[in-house]
């Protein structure tokens, strides 16, 4: 239990840094109210087993892809198998949304957290599962080994996996975590980051691993999958028996943007910043309406004029 512990700990960290990145004077998370969620699980013995957990978080801002939606994040873990099992698991999960009025700002964060230690060994297992006839006749059951997790980011259109399969033995101390956060205030840009973590260090025996990661490219097609024309795109595949140590961690902004620029920026360079159709909008070249050559000061003007 102390190793998990400790990786708990370091993970805290890690996960910790991502939401002070480039948000200076932005509230405390202690003046912040917010949903918190804490699964603890320590299992040790004999049998057929099988375990299914998800969390599904909504992100404080809107999906990149999809208007109207917002950046949801998940993470999703399985097992299952016949034999002996011993394992600890620990997830977790944070939601955070402050808004004020005055002075205006709206602060959120969404946090999932996963760390597991496993041993599983294969095995048939003959089960009673009931009274009668199956006192005499126990069930017996011989799967063989399979674990799962998976973790997605809609905001950066990003998935990270490690999947096990048809193993006779797995021993295993993963973490993963996957985060999205968002602050917007009137005197400061608008400022979002996503986060997305999985390190896996892990012995299979006689069994097939997969570690994959997808970005997609987040461009404006909101209608394709990140399948398509992606940005990072692993995939490893392992038949047999493997020792497998994995890290992997992308951190991204998903969205910045600067004040809004005014609807005449006279005498400011705004002539030169416009593109060419909005110069010959009226037909004719309106450069001295935006570049101020058609104001003139009066000779004996003893103060600026205001356009």
């Amino acid at each position: 239990m102390r190793r998990i512990l400790l990786a708990v700990l370091g993970f805290s960290l890690l996960i910790g840094l991502a939401v002070s990145v480039d948000t200076p004077n932005t509230p405390l998370r202690s003046t912040s109210k917010g949903m918190l969620f804490n699964y603890e699980d320590s299992t040790n013995g004999v049998g057929d087993f099988s375990g299914y957990s998800k969390i599904l978080e909504h992100g404080p801002h809107s999906d990149a892809r999809l208007l109207g939606r917002l950046a949801d994040i998940s993470l999703q873990r399985m097992d299952h198998g016949s034999g002996s099992i011993e394992r600890e698991l620990i997830m977790r999960s944070n939601t955070v949304a402050d808004k004020n009025d005055s002075p205006d700002y709206n602060y959120g964060y969404s946090l999932i957290n996963a760390v597991a230690s496993s041993n599983l060994v294969q095995s048939p297992q003959n089960v009673i599962i009931g009274t009668g006839y199956y006192t005499d006749h126990p069930v017996r059951f011989n799967s063989l080994l399979g674990e799962r997790t998976q973790i997605k980011n809609h905001a950066s259109e990003t998935s990270m996996y490690h999947e096990t399969a048809y193993a006779r033995a797995i021993k295993e101390d993963l973490a993963a975590g996957v985060e999205d956060d968002h602050y917007d205030a009137d005197w400061l840009p608008s400022v979002s980051l996503a986060r997305n973590l999985l390190n896996l260090n892990e012995s299979v025996t006689q069994g097939t691993a997969r570690i994959g990661m997808l970005q997609g490219r987040r461009a404006f097609e909101f209608s394709k999958s990140a399948l398509y024309k992606p940005n990072i795109d692993v995939e490893q595949t392992y038949t047999g028996t493997f020792d497998i140590a994995t890290k992997m961690n992308l951190t991204i902004p998903t969205t910045r943007y600067g004040p809004d620029e005014d609807w005449l920026p006279c005498c400011s360079g705004g002539w030169d910043a416009m593109n060419y159709p909005d110069q010959k909008s009226f037909g004719a070249s309106a450069k001295g309406v935006f570049d101020c050559t058609c104001f003139k000061v009066p000779a004996n003007a003893q103060f600026p004029v205001e356009v």
